[in-house]
């Protein structure tokens, strides 16, 4: 959200358990409500173009993120743009750049990452023609979905996938690590002694982390 608010300047409402952001326009919504119990803590609604993306809540916030920098471009707005990297290789073509298998089956294509825990499964001319699922041996918290309808912008799908796949590190407390990710042995987990994230992105993700906190069930 943060970029929308700060960088576009995006009007925005904000409860104790959800925030709404509005393009300039008015045709494209943002919200984030953590307290939903089907778990799609956000939620991107093109009433214009007719498309809507979905992210669960362990989705990781660098990738949705990513997603949400990049939408503004698509409404025409091109301020930023010299800052914020975009992509122009189609989501197929970085799948297979990053290294991830490929199964064909009738018309449906899935791409597999190195590790196994994350599929992405295309389904052209399908209502969803993109879903994303990541889990960790089906470990808790580390279970999330990705999902993008007809007509959402291929562009944007295409940056979320370019950086979930990206081998870049992340920044985390460890205590923010979901226990089956710290101690899987898939992970590369490198301490980063004297670093201090983006305040942006740390801003980011101290709203997913708090959220999660307040909403995740009693051990």
């Amino acid at each position: 959200m943060t970029p929308l608010v700060k960088g576009f300047g995006w009007p925005h409402q904000r409860t104790a358990n959800r925030i709404d952001v509005s393009s300039a326009c008015g045709s494209v919504q943002v919200t984030f409500e953590p307290s939903r119990p089907d778990g799609r803590w956000w939620i991107v609604h093109d009433h214009q173009a007719d498309w809507t993306a979905q992210f669960t809540g362990q989705t990781p916030v660098e990738a949705v993120t990513a997603f949400l920098q990049a939408l503004p471009k698509t409404l025409g707005d091109t301020r930023h743009a010299h800052r914020i990297e975009t992509v122009t290789s189609t989501p197929s073509e970085i799948a297979s750049a990053v290294g991830w298998s490929q199964s064909v089956e009738a018309q449906t294509t899935t791409y597999t990452s190195p590790d196994s825990h994350c599929r992405v499964t295309h389904q052209p001319g399908s209502e969803v023609p993109w879903h994303v699922e990541h889990s960790v041996y089906d470990g808790f918290d580390t279970h999330w979905t990705g999902t993008f309808t007809r007509n959402t912008p291929e562009q944007l799908v295409s940056q979320f996938l370019a950086n979930l796949s990206s081998s870049a590190p992340v920044e985390r407390l460890r205590h923010e690590i979901p226990y089956m990710a710290l101690h899987s042995g898939d992970a590369l987990i490198t301490p980063a002694a004297g670093t201090t994230p983006s305040p942006h992105l740390h801003h980011a993700v101290t709203d997913v982390v708090q959220a999660h906190a307040s909403h995740r069930p009693g051990r």
